[in-house]
């Protein structure tokens, strides 16, 4: 049997992966709900667990957009999607897509009104990133920011 370029070689197995106290956290960023569970059960923690900061899987899974994660922790008992940081900010004020925020508010029920320890939304902190990156080159990322900024103060308005 040849091993030309791998191939008929017996399939090598997946490295094991180190479970840190991060681990959770870094795995709802990036979208691996298989690992978010597996840390969590090897830390013996729950899905509405804290970091230091007080940022929840749901605020990482939220930050980056992770639909998947977004749906497990929905149904997951004690899962708090208005829980706020220490910085009082709230999974939504932590979103960068509009389909996030969507979800959070849409399907979660997210309070968008709620406010952060310098006195902002949402929408506000949210808009005023947008005005300070307007200067920026990259208007992908300016136009993804002003949707986002839009739906924003759509849902805010009508609370």
């Amino acid at each position: 049997m040849s091993s030309f370029g791998g191939f008929g070689q017996a399939p090598v197995a997946a490295a094991a992966v180190t479970i840190e106290k991060s681990t959770p956290w870094m795995a709802a960023s990036d979208g691996n709900l298989e690992l978010v569970q597996t840390a969590l059960a090897s830390l013996n923690l729950s899905p509405s667990a804290t970091d230091e900061v007080g940022y929840t899987l749901l605020h990482a899974a939220a930050a980056y957009n992770q639909r998947n994660v977004l749906e497990w922790l929905m149904a997951q008992q004690g899962v708090n999607v208005n829980a706020q940081d220490n910085d009082g900010d709230t999974p939504l004020h932590h979103v960068e897509h509009v389909e996030a925020a969507k979800f959070l508010v849409g399907v979660m029920q997210a309070n968008p009104t709620i406010i952060n320890s310098e006195q902002k939304t949402a929408w506000q902190a949210r808009h005023e990133e947008l005005q300070e990156q307007m200067d920026d080159e990259d208007e992908d990322e300016d136009e993804v920011l002003k949707a986002l900024v839009e739906y924003l103060k759509s849902v805010t308005s009508q609370c």
